[in-house]
């Protein structure tokens, strides 16, 4: 409610706008400013949008992508709950993009979450989840579970040594154990057995330890 006070004998009404406010040429001046605001918001609003279309353009077509929803571990099987589809822009996407549903693929790599789905941090398609572990030019061996009392699990590395064979060159049996296998991986582990992946010239050494007895397998520190 304006609040009324007196100056120069005149009544004035606080709070109330003064008269030459109210008059016909005030509405003009009102209208005026009212429509040159309308213009500056609209110029910004149109300047903005145009840098955000510039800057879209400079990205260049987005690309529907698979991305890990959580982190994935070595010799995981993707699901469908693993994954989820982003578009992203061609700077963020990896040359070696899989191209279409990573499903049912294996995990050969550690992929993070929020990470995208890559051919390289998975086996292609159609190989089993322990043959998409196997390192190319590898070979995949079990050795018997009770050759370690060691709580290995897959992504270890282990060296495979042997006892040397009585009779042979090496001596009678009683010298040092021999490395047959060197930092091998480990890829997976059963009640009954380790599987390991060595190369192709330790796989001869290694079934021929097996054959003499039970070999015994080292952990290698990282």
């Amino acid at each position: 409610m304006p609040v009324e006070g007196r100056r120069g004998g005149r009544r004035l009404a606080w709070g109330a706008p003064p008269r030459w406010w109210r008059g016909r040429r005030s509405r003009a001046l009102r209208w005026g400013m009212a429509t040159i605001l309308a213009a500056t918001v609209a110029v910004s609003v149109t300047s903005a949008s145009s840098r955000a279309q510039r800057t879209l353009a400079g990205y260049g077509t987005l690309r529907r992508v698979p991305v890990a929803r959580h982190d994935l571990s070595v010799g995981h099987t993707l699901a469908p709950g693993d994954l989820e589809w982003r578009n992203l822009p061609p700077a963020a996407v990896p040359d070696d993009v899989v191209l279409g549903s990573p499903v049912g693929r294996t995990v050969v790599d550690r992929v993070a979450r929020g990470e995208v789905i890559a051919k390289l941090r998975v086996a292609p398609d159609g190989l089993s989840a322990l043959a998409a572990l196997v390192p190319t030019g590898h070979r995949a061996v079990a050795l018997p579970r009770r050759s370690t009392e060691l709580a290995l699990v897959a992504g270890d590395r282990v060296d495979v040594l042997a006892a040397p064979r009585v009779g042979s060159e090496v001596g009678d049996g009683s010298g040092p154990a021999q490395v047959v296998a060197r930092a091998a991986p480990v890829l997976a582990v059963t009640d009954q057995s380790v599987v390991v992946a060595v190369g192709p010239g330790e796989a001869g050494s290694v079934a021929a330890a097996l054959a003499q007895g039970q070999p015994v397998l080292a952990l290698v520190g990282s």
